[in-house]
Parts: C-alpha cells; structure tokens; sequence
C-alpha cells in the first residue's frame, strides 16, 4: 500500500508514518511537508490511502483537497488535526477526521472507512 502523509510537523509526520507502518505492514509511507509537492505527486501517481493536516505550510488543507480532486475528483482522504475545530467542515473535504496523536488502530478504521464508501 501507498500512504501520503502530509503535515507541517516533521514529529507528527515520523510518527504518522511508524504508525501506518504498523497498521499495514509493508507499506511505503511518502512524508510531505510541502502539500504542492504532495499534489504533484499525486498527479504522477496516486497513493492508495491519503493523510493530511488541515493545518498546513503554504495552503490549508481545503485547499488541497480542492486541488487534489480537479486531478481525481473521488479523491477521500483522512484529515488529521490537533483538537476538533475542524471536524464539522471536514466533511466535505474528507472522509474521516482524527484527532492527533493518530495510533494505528485509527488509521486501519479510517482506511476501512474509505475503502467501503470507495466500493460503492
């Protein structure tokens, strides 16, 4: 599995990253502090599951999300944050919000989440 993680923290994204890879063994985590770099990215190939911060250097992440989906308009991804303030806009950016710190079990939830909504 591909995971893109991106978030302003280099702490949050090494420990987001340790925790996918103990929620899917063997997968290979992509960290970004640069969310354009992350949609250019994403633009040559896309990764499987997609983990963002709202609060990010250089745009937020709405404005990823809006970017994201002009290149693949079913983009859903988990957004992260510190605390809940977020959570209620989120919805139509995300298809599942976390609170930070992310453990494992989190993020095999939200990706179980995204994958049954992606099977529809």
């Amino acid at each position: 599995m591909k995971i893109f993680v991106i978030d302003k923290s280099l702490e949050d994204l090494d420990r987001l990253c340790r925790e996918a890879e103990i929620a899917f063994p063997g997968s290979l985590c992509h960290r970004f502090t640069d969310p354009l770099l992350a949609v250019k990215s994403y633009s040559a190939d896309p990764p499987d599951f997609t983990v963002f911060s709202c609060s990010m250097r250089i745009i937020d992440g709405f404005m990823f999300t809006t970017m994201i989906r002009k290149i693949d308009p079913s983009f859903t991804g988990l957004m992260i944050e510190e605390d809940d303030r977020w959570r209620e806009n989120a919805g139509n950016y995300a298809l599942d919000y976390q609170v930070k710190p992310v453990s494992a079990r989190m993020l095999r939830d939200s990706w179980e989440k995204i994958s049954m909504h992606s099977c529809l």
